[in-house]
């Protein structure tokens, strides 16, 4: 794979921004992919629009005369997905509207709730007390199985991609054409909100109730009377479930949600990532989680050895920005031993100083070590 060179490195002597190497690791700009690594994002590209043809998600229309405000231009965002099973990267390609430019877009429904992390240690708690399963599954192309997009007031169009790496996957977006969207697509600004319409309204026909943070309840005898107990818990994040349930209860609550969606892979059981965070269970039952992976490719910059004021200088403080979100992200979820240096780097930006982005490459390489 021809694309190590997307941010992999933790030399501070790297004269590549941290910014831009973050950036390169989420996308890689079309013109950057050395030619031997174009076949297989064409082929990537060719199974993404697969993947909207089956959902027909939209329709091709050929010489009609639709009003420019109701055509929204899209690209394809390429990237490398890590799969850990191998330890290696596939080609990843995304087709996507502008949906910032979306005529429709104050009347459109945009909410998604996701799971919050007490929730999410509410499951962990639950199962880890009652000694249960816990399985992850994240959905495919989870914003194409959403509910169809019937929210407004005209139709809108999408121009399809015009790259050399779409052109060459998919040749027909070489005519002149336009595609008709009947479903939210990735871009779309209420894709979110229908596929979570369409994730609760299935799980809740089946018996789940309470959303964000699902519940099955059963209620039976004992003693001659009504009991009513929690049997089983499934969270959502966007496209990514985490559920658990007793052993005697898995076959009601459980295993009709593997048949429910169409699913990325088979399902992760007691050792997954899940909103960022990697889940482990542990002998005794218990659940640790840890961002390793997250930190292994968060990387320091080049020392400043000069004090100069970052206010004034975009590189400096794009470079201050990039780390010290990283570095909230990490004390906020596992890394609580670095919040009083992150809340101490919070200064206003008058008083920002390359010393403070010294301070924080500091921190990133205690939280590497540790």
């Amino acid at each position: 794979m021809a694309t190590e060179t997307a941010g992999d490195s933790s030399d501070e002597d790297d004269d590549v921004p941290r910014t831009q190497r973050q950036a390169m690791k989420r996308e890689l700009p079309w013109r950057t992919i050395p030619e031997a690594d174009v076949p297989a994002f064409a082929t990537a590209i060719q199974s993404e629009w697969n993947e909207w043809c089956k959902w027909s998600s939209c329709k091709a229309v050929v010489g009609s005369k639709v009003s420019k405000d109701l055509i929204l231009p899209s690209r394809v965002c390429y990237r490398w997905k890590p799969t850990p099973n191998t330890g290696g990267y596939k080609a990843k390609a995304r087709i996507a509207i502008q949906g910032f430019r979306d005529p429709h877009l104050p009347l459109l429904t945009r909410d998604a709730p996701v799971l919050s992390r007490n929730g999410m240690m509410t499951i962990l708690q639950w199962s880890a007390s009652f000694g249960t399963k816990l399985y992850n599954a994240d959905a495919k192309s989870a914003f194409l199985q959403g509910l169809p997009d019937d929210e407004r007031p005209a139709k809108i169009y999408m121009r399809p991609p015009k790259d050399k790496i779409s052109l060459l996957g998919v040749p027909d977006w070489n005519l002149d054409i336009l595609y008709e969207l009947i479903a939210p697509v990735y871009g779309a600004a209420n894709a979110p909100r229908r596929w979570y319409g369409r994730f609760r309204g299935v799980v809740e026909s089946k018996g789940w109730k309470d959303p964000c943070l699902f519940l099955w309840k059963a209620t039976w005898k004992e003693d001659g009377q009504d009991v009513s107990r929690v049997v089983a818990l499934l969270g959502v994040h966007v496209d990514d479930i985490m559920v658990t349930a007793l052993p005697d209860w898995e076959k009601d609550t459980v295993d009709p949600l593997r048949t429910a969606f169409e699913w990325g892979g088979a399902w992760e059981e007691d050792n997954f990532v899940f909103a960022g965070r990697k889940i482990t269970k542990l002998p005794d039952g218990g659940y640790m989680l840890d961002q390793q992976h997250y930190v292994k490719e968060v990387t320091a910059t080049k020392a400043q050895k000069e004090v100069v004021p970052l206010k004034g200088n975009p590189t400096l403080m794009s470079e201050f920005r990039s780390g010290i979100g990283s570095l909230q992200w990490l004390a906020g979820t596992t890394r609580p031993d670095i919040a009083a240096d992150v809340s101490l780097l919070q200064k206003s930006m008058d008083d920002l100083t390359s010393d403070d982005l010294n301070e924080i490459n500091k921190v990133l390489r205690y939280v590497k070590v540790t």
